[in-house]
């Protein structure tokens, strides 16, 4: 569990000026123009290809969005965007075939619905690191999430965030390895605990924060991708 955030008050980023702003999701589904704001400056300070098609996909159709905006005056200096993933982030060719079980798919696809947030972007501008924004945007997260009764946090790192993740305690796994979700359905549905892999590729990596336990998931790694 993730006692460093449960028990912190507001860090210095807001003593320095630093200015939060939350960005609500309407009930209409019409996005405000400051999601497309922080999905420009996320391609700006995000090196991933692949992050706009999910991100479009995510504040389209995403069950529910958290969207925190830094600023400095009136400029944006930083971001954050967490929320439950939607349903093509967990899709059954995402997964390691050597774990897959297409007839629980959706078991496990509810599941993380019900019961996990995905990291989708953290950025914050280079002049603007070092001064505990990216913590106090985290920390907001966390808090949020925590309050939905979700169990745990998951997303992906580049290989140059892997230390100020591992400097708040959240869990970093190697590079090239696979992250194994373990569902454990309710009794009621079935008594057998399933194991899922989502292998990930090049430099990047898996991390993983525990909010609350429940036991409906678990969230384990292990080094390269599962064999026969």
């Amino acid at each position: 569990m993730l006692k460093f955030f449960k028990k912190r008050a507001p860090g210095k980023a807001l003593e320095l000026g630093f200015q939060i702003r939350q960005v609500i999701q309407p009930a209409d589904g019409k996005l405000p123009e400051s999601y497309a704001l922080a999905d420009r400056f996320f391609d700006e300070h995000i090196a991933d290809p692949t992050r706009s098609k999910l991100a479009h996909v995510q504040a389209k159709h995403g069950r529910h969005n958290t969207l925190l905006m830094a600023y400095k005056g009136e400029e944006l200096v930083g971001a954050i965007w967490a929320g439950t993933p939607v349903a093509e982030a967990i899709q059954a060719e995402t997964f390691d075939a050597g774990y897959v079980h297409a007839p629980a798919m959706k078991e496990l696809a509810n599941a993380m619905l019900d019961h996990t947030w995905m990291l989708f972007d953290l950025a914050v501008v280079p002049e603007c690191r070092g001064q505990g924004l990216a913590l106090e945007l985290m920390r907001l997260v966390l808090a949020e999430a925590k309050e939905h009764g979700t169990e745990f946090l998951w997303g992906v790192s580049s290989a140059e965030s892997v230390g100020f993740y591992e400097r708040v305690g959240i869990r970093v796994s190697p590079s090239g390895s696979t992250l194994v979700i373990s569902h454990n359905p309710p009794p009621e549905v079935s008594r057998k605990r399933t194991d899922y892999g989502l292998p990930i590729t090049g430099e990047s990596r898996w991390i993983v924060a525990q909010i609350r336990n429940k036991n409906h998931l678990n969230f384990s790694h292990i080094a390269g991708k599962r064999q026969g």
